[in-house]
């Protein structure tokens, strides 16, 4: 079992801070969550519940165009949330959810994604998606009921959660994933004294074997290389530094139109204020398993550094926006995944921005390259 981070304790959640790049005013509504009802035992659930518990209410969606109305909350707790009951939502949605009294976890089942959801843990690990553990704004067992986070929950399931702001309405829409399964594989060499953990995705389920195992074995090699070394540095050190953590983990950016974009992140700590983590991004053609150059994801576009340039140019100029180096033009092998209707260019840590910054994000939508 991985111990939880010393030195840092929300490494892992500050490392995929970012990831999905939300105005304030939709912030305040859902936060980047959402809420899910819960099935688990009245005697568990009252032993649960928190002294603060929110009031539950009702949440407005728009599902596939369609209003709907879920029991959930809003957090005010520093940071806005909006949760719903998984049970309510997963009706809707035809999602199966189960209650495990042993292990006192939600199950949430649908096509080609499982979720794991426990209540109990610590702010680690909340949830495991496909077998993935990952560090989520934690569920809540309120009234024998689990809510979890709207927008997390369901975008595993392939929904689209959007906000508008000029009508305060949160969108649901249905999308249309490529036909494959994500699966996780761990290298944990975690004891009570440091964390050594690597995750990476495993593709099954694709018609075309050669360009699965062809995605496999670039995820497999960058994992194993990271692990190894990761742990060569951790046996050369004196007494094996108990401070020390590395966490390898992934995200899916885009799945969709015969696309893959995985974006996978190498967090390192050794000592210090903090850690540092060094971020690659793959984007894939799944009828031929080439990885795309960032002209090709622009359609090919030849002046698409022009294009891409004169956005960045716009964020970095901002007055509130500390640069550590004059911006002058992305490089020729500039990082970059898809997501939704755009292509994200990012920078790394320290790159031109103080390291609060995290990776900037620039997100330029597909329509200006055509």
């Amino acid at each position: 079992m991985t111990s939880k981070p010393t030195k840092e304790p929300s490494a892992l959640l500050s490392t995929f801070a970012g990831w999905i790049a939300i105005p304030l005013s939709a912030a305040l509504l859902f936060g980047g969550a959402a809420a899910i009802p819960s099935f688990g035992s009245t005697a568990h659930a009252e032993a649960a519940i928190d002294q603060s518990e929110p009031t539950i209410s009702t949440l407005s969606l728009l599902l596939d165009g369609t209003e709907i109305t879920v029991p959930g909350f809003i957090t005010d707790w520093g940071t806005s949330i909006s949760y719903v009951g998984i049970a309510a939502i997963g009706e809707k949605l035809g999602l199966k959810a189960t209650w495990d009294a042993l292990t006192n976890t939600v199950t949430v089942t649908g096509p080609r994604t499982t979720i794991v959801i426990d209540p109990n843990k610590d702010m680690r690990y909340t949830y495991t998606v496909n077998g993935q553990k990952r560090y989520e704004a934690p569920s809540h067992i309120i009234k024998g009921r689990t809510y979890v986070p709207l927008k997390f929950v369901l975008e595993q399931f392939g929904y689209n959660v959007t906000y508008n702001p000029k009508t305060k309405q949160i969108s649901v829409v249905k999308i249309h994933v490529n036909e494959l399964t994500i699966g996780t594989i761990s290298l944990d060499a975690s004891t009570d004294t440091y964390t050594l953990l690597t995750q990476y995705p495993s593709i099954s389920g694709m018609a075309d074997t050669q360009v699965q195992d062809k995605l496999n074995e670039v995820f497999k090699t960058d994992a194993e290389n990271a692990f190894a070394d990761a742990k060569r540095e951790l046996s050369s050190t004196e007494n094996g530094n108990p401070n020390y953590e590395q966490l390898y983990d992934y995200k899916i950016l885009y799945n969709q139109n015969g696309k893959l974009s995985v974006v996978l992140d190498n967090y390192m700590y050794t000592f210090g204020a903090h850690g540092r983590t060094i971020r690659k991004a793959h984007t894939f053609d799944l009828a031929t398993g080439k990885e795309l150059t960032l002209q090709e994801a622009a359609g090919g576009n030849p002046n698409y550094k022009e294009i891409i340039n004169a956005e960045v140019a716009k964020v970095f100029q901002a007055p509130d926006f500390p640069l550590l180096s004059p911006f002058t033009s992305i490089s020729d092998c500039q990082d970059f995944f898809l997501r939704g209707d755009n292509v994200v260019v990012f920078f790394q840590q320290y790159e031109y921005t103080p390291y609060i910054y995290n990776f900037p994000e620039v997100a330029i939508p597909l329509a200006k390259f055509k």
